[in-house]
């Protein structure tokens, strides 16, 4: 959680026994970005995969259009790389 308040545009609460937390990107949604403009959730997962190599799963299939889900059913050091990919990529 502190990795990710830490990211600009990013929000995220703590998640109460779910093995996923819910990632608000809304902030970033229709800003310019190196490579294009990120129109929604589903562009933003995609581009975030190809050029990143993180994978998400966007939020609109579940109803939370806005945000991007991550699974925490990993080690802790393969969350914390995915979250520096995902930092890093936003810069």
């Amino acid at each position: 959680m502190q990795l990710l308040s830490e990211i600009p545009g990013v929000s995220c609460q703590k998640p109460l026994g779910a093995f996923y937390a819910l990632i608000d990107i809304a902030e970033l949604l229709g800003q310019p970005h190196k490579t294009g403009v990120m129109e929604d959730d589903m562009v933003f997962a995609q581009k975030l995969l190809e050029e990143a190599h993180v994978a998400v799963v966007p939020g609109t299939p579940f109803g939370a259009p806005g945000t991007i889900r991550i699974s925490l059913a990993s080690s802790m050091s393969q969350i914390e790389e995915g979250i520096r990919r995902l930092s890093d990529w936003l810069k």
